[in-house]
């Protein structure tokens, strides 16, 4: 008897490719989304934390 999820993934195996591209990017723009936030932080909490313009010059 032939295992039903081997059928089943005989059907996806010609888009094996843009599976992997998609799930890669969908990895990326969740890494992307953590990291903002860190990098927020980050920024205010060190370089404006003293003064106000020589952070800016700094970031810029």
């Amino acid at each position: 008897m032939d295992f039903p999820i081997k059928k089943f993934l005989s059907y996806y195996q010609p888009y094996l490719k843009q599976f992997f591209s998609i799930l890669a990017c969908a990895l990326l723009a969740s890494t992307l989304a953590l990291a903002f936030p860190l990098l927020v932080r980050y920024i205010t909490k060190d370089f404006l934390a003293g003064s106000y313009s020589a952070g800016l010059d700094q970031i810029y």
